[in-house]
């Protein structure tokens, strides 16, 4: 692990173009990454020497956009649900169904989110918001309402397509025939949500490409007019992500700013997992997409960070946290 030692504070300097006094003012980074550094959660690189392990997240909170463009799109919103919750209890067909829509493939199966309503429960409760459970998770009910939601939060299964951008999915109740939002679909709905929370896993992944970053569930919500997307780049732990969930809604509630409520979120898994359970495999797949409140606390964007060692290193981290995404109880 000790590869990429001292790795990241040369980085951010090296990307802002500051010594270290220029640097002491700021704590939050915006990331406009390209090509396979889509895949990488930056707050994961590490300074690790022999007395201690940190990882950048602990100086600074990050968030990703696809552009600069996206990042200030700010206009007048409103909303008559503060927030609508999603999540459901699935057949036990849905892989069968999945894969005759050729959406799943192989000996891939879908299991049941054991943690999911609990996750909706915990955010409806913050907002006084509005919920959609088992059989009322219906694409027509999600549709109906979307439309009026100030924040969106599906705890639902997603689906990736590495090869079609217009396949990457949100798995609704499927006691219905129609139960599978795709990226296709999504594209003609009017989705106007400040913040959508993407709890499935996958929904930050899609195709790369070159200049115009990920097509998948994340980019297709912003491009309906969703101004912040929170997703996940991997399949996660529900325990985890229940926690994770449930701390970053009640810091928006409590008028912190979205990455860095994403930010304390996180930290305070990690003061209080098991040792075990803090692995970045367990809370780094979640991440910040879009505008964010820069009202509050400054924030320095960090265009295209492609300088060779970068790369390399960010590659090595991949490989590391690959081991860790397979197997175990309770995987979205």
């Amino acid at each position: 692990m000790y590869i990429v030692q001292g790795y990241y504070g040369e980085a951010i300097k090296d990307a802002l173009g500051l010594n270290k006094k220029e640097m002491r003012g700021i704590t939050r980074l915006c990331v406009i990454p390209d090509d396979l550094l889509h895949t990488i959660p930056f707050e994961t690189l590490n300074s690790a020497t022999e007395e201690k392990n940190r990882f950048l997240m602990e100086d600074y909170s990050v968030a990703y956009s696809y552009s600069a463009d996206l990042l200030f799109r700010e206009k007048d919103r409103s909303y008559d649900i503060p927030c609508l919750g999603v999540s459901t209890q699935y057949t036990a067909g849905l892989s069968k169904k999945s894969k005759n829509r050729r959406l799943l493939f192989g000996q891939e199966n879908l299991s049941q989110l054991v943690l999911g309503r609990e996750e909706i429960d915990r955010g409806a409760a913050i907002f006084a918001g509005k919920k959609l459970l088992d059989q009322q998770a219906t694409l027509e009910n999600f549709y109906t309402s979307a439309s009026t939601a100030r924040i969106i939060h599906l705890s639902l299964h997603g689906l990736v397509d590495f090869d079609d951008p217009l396949r990457p999915s949100i798995l609704f109740d499927d006691h219905q025939e129609e139960f599978v939002l795709s990226a296709s679909g999504l594209y003609s709905q009017k989705i106007n949500a400040a913040l959508v929370v993407l709890s499935a896993c996958h929904s930050a992944d899609g195709k790369i490409y070159r200049g115009e970053g990920v097509q998948g569930m994340s980019k297709a919500f912003m491009l309906s007019g969703a101004q912040t997307i929170l997703s996940s780049l991997w399949s996660a732990s529900e325990a985890s992500s229940l926690e994770i969930m449930t701390a970053f809604l009640q810091n928006i509630q409590n008028g912190k700013p979205n990455d860095l409520a994403l930010h304390q979120a996180k930290l305070d898994y990690l003061a209080n997992a098991r040792p075990s359970q803090q692995h970045p495999f367990y809370w780094a797949n979640f991440i910040i997409i879009g505008e964010l409140n820069t009202h509050q606390t400054p924030f320095f964007p960090v265009v295209g960070i492609l300088s060779a060692f970068i790369l390399v290193t960010g590659l090595l981290l991949l490989l590391l946290l690959s081991k860790f995404l397979f197997g175990g109880r309770f995987w979205r």
